[in-house]
């Protein structure tokens, strides 16, 4: 049995005498070592874009034939030729002859350009007709080219394409034109007929590379989903607008954007927001998307605001007593007593606002904004129930702020924001499981590919170290170093990173501060530092604690920062409070 490429007819091939002539090959024992390539399509056709030869028979000892099949009805006029009867004829000026050489001459010429070992092989081209008694004769072919019904009952098709290269071999031997032309190098053997196949219709496989689908993943979760625009909808149509979303829902990117679009209506503005390293990244992002002629009159954190107007200069020492109560209640005394004329804001965007909900800053809010929070214009994002990881109220119990805010301002609209533009689909459901969230995310942009949620679960500090080499080993087979952030419920003197960089310089970890991008390192701190942030690659290490409310909070902070690749590295102590939350204890 001939070995047929590709091994059965196409479904779609409507050619009856195509399908006669691929059994005919296939079951043919003459043709038992050959291999045939059906419906083959030539790109470097000699006279048109593209063509197709119907079968391309490769016989060992002998050359390459390629066949023109034709399985019906067929009549020459006026130089027209037609194929088959009544409404289902067919007219071509190109005779079958001209097809098949034509194929022939355009698969020649690739081989030779390809492989110059192969060029001399002969090839030579033929045409069948499966069902008509074709007996007419002409210069623009010779007989033997020429196998009809009574050829294939009496030979096969097979018999046929043998003779047909004995006769080419005879013909172009007897040609002084024909210099190319060497009988033994003509007549491909085995390892030559391997090597044409590999070269026509050789076997391959291109997979997608674990990075190309990470690429993609950071591609598809950062675009604005239908709910983002419907959002930003809602600010220009109502004076002050609550977005609520768990982490993930583009609340950062939305507090962006609505402000750059007050700033372009041609009001002052103010974007706030509390993390140091987010309100960075804020004014990079604001230098960038705003426009020159409108900018957003302050971008940066709220006690940077205070410390700015105040024209205090800030104190490591200082405490949260100062940072909470008395900068904001120094700036509204000296703001209402006229001793610091701060001009109004005609409109405020405050990012992470459940970080902001406490009574002495929303005075500091109600001072700098015209008509207050009350009657003024204001756009605010936040998760309300989950990431106030910098609460004061007892167990960092995640109660819902809505109301704080409601008492100062009665009359706004809520929006809520549940679809996840930022976590790939396997982090989300991990969080959702995780934290119970009710209702949980309406989805995943495009259900973005991504790898399974890592937990590792360590006994003592080195086997923490141990498994965050091994975290970063894994981050490192897909992400640059600086696609990658390791997070720690301690502070940077304290965590597994700055331990595990001590014993083991090679990691190239360093604090974030000192980190960058392109540094060629990998960044570590505190979850807290890195709220609002993301990273490509995240590893929660120094998790502990899983039993107090604040810490599940900080564990929900984290792994939302995640976006494509989140490890955890657990103490085993939390491990089973874990596997309670996650479903499976």
């Amino acid at each position: 049995m001939a070995r047929m490429i590709p091994p059965v007819i196409d479904t779609n091939c409507t050619s009856p005498g195509e399908r006669e002539v691929f059994g005919d090959l296939r079951s043919d024992p003459v043709a038992a070592d050959w291999t045939v390539l059906h419906s083959f399509g030539v790109a470097e056709h000699p006279t048109r874009g593209e063509g197709e030869v119907d079968f391309v028979v490769l016989v060992p000892g002998a050359g390459v034939v390629c066949l023109e099949v034709k399985g019906g009805n067929v009549r020459r006029d006026d130089g027209v030729w037609y194929y088959g009867t009544g409404a289902h004829e067919k007219a071509c000026t190109r005779g079958p002859f001209r097809q098949a050489a034509e194929g022939m001459h355009g698969l020649r010429t690739h081989v030779a350009r390809a492989d110059p070992e192969l060029a001399g092989v002969m090839f030579f081209s033929g045409v069948v007709f499966t069902r008509v008694d074709f007996d007419q004769r002409s210069p623009e072919w010779h007989d033997w080219q020429v196998a009809d019904r009574r050829t294939v009952l009496e030979r096969g098709v097979p018999g046929f394409c043998l003779d047909l290269l004995e006769r080419a071999h005879e013909r172009v031997a007897a040609c002084p034109e024909a210099k190319w032309y060497r009988p033994a190098a003509s007549r491909p053997d085995a390892r030559q007929i391997e090597r044409l196949v590999a070269l026509l219709r050789g076997d391959f496989e291109f997979f997608v590379t674990p990075r190309v689908q990470v690429e993609q993943a950071e591609r598809t979760i950062r675009r604005f989903t239908a709910e983002q625009y419907r959002a930003l909808d809602m600010i220009e149509d109502n004076e002050r607008v609550l977005f609520r979303g768990p982490a993930g829902t583009g609340k950062t990117v939305l507090a962006l954007e609505a402000a750059r679009r007050f700033a372009l209506a041609g009001k002052r503005t103010g974007l706030f927001c509390f993390n140091r390293m987010l309100a960075e990244w804020l004014v990079e992002e604001a230098r960038q998307a705003q426009s020159p002629k409108a900018p957003i009159e302050w971008v940066n954190t709220f006690h940077h605001y205070l410390v700015d107007k105040l024209a205090v200069d800030p104190s490591c020492e200082w405490g949260a007593e100062v940072w909470s109560n008395e900068l904001p209640d120094m700036f509204v005394e000296k703001v209402l007593g006229g001793e610091l004329p701060v001009p109004a804001f005609d409109a405020i965007v405050i990012d992470e606002v459940q970080d902001l909900l406490t009574p002495r800053f929303l005075d500091v809010f109600d001072t700098v904004l015209k008509g207050g929070l009350a009657h003024g214009r204001w756009a605010m994002f936040g998760d309300l129930e989950r990431q106030a990881i910098y609460a004061s109220h007892d167990e960092g119990e995640m109660m819902d702020l809505a109301p704080v805010l409601g008492e100062r301002s009665p009359h706004y609209v809520r929006m809520p924001l549940r679809r996840n533009c930022r976590n790939c689909a396997p982090i989300a459901e991990t969080v959702e499981r995780a934290f119970g969230m009710s209702p949980g995310y309406d989805g995943v942009l495009e259900e973005a590919a991504g790898p399974a949620v890592k937990v590792q679960v360590y006994r003592n500090a080195r086997e923490q170290r141990r498994a965050l080499r091994k975290a970063l080993k894994r981050a490192g087979e897909l992400f640059t170093n600086g696609e990658i952030m390791v997070l720690s419920f301690r502070n940077d003197g304290d965590c597994c990173a700055a331990d595990a960089q001590e014993e083991d310089p090679s990691l190239k970890l360093n604090p974030l501060r000192l980190y960058g991008p392109d540094s060629g390192s990998v960044g570590y701190c505190t979850v807290h530092s890195f709220k609002g942030m993301e990273a490509p690659a995240v590893i929660l290490t120094d998790v502990d604690g899983l039993g107090a409310k604040r810490m599940r909070g900080l564990l929900y902070v984290g792994m939302t920062r995640a976006r494509i690749q989140l490890s955890i590295i657990m103490h085993q102590d939390s491990q089973p409070i874990w596997l309670k939350m996650t479903g499976q204890g």
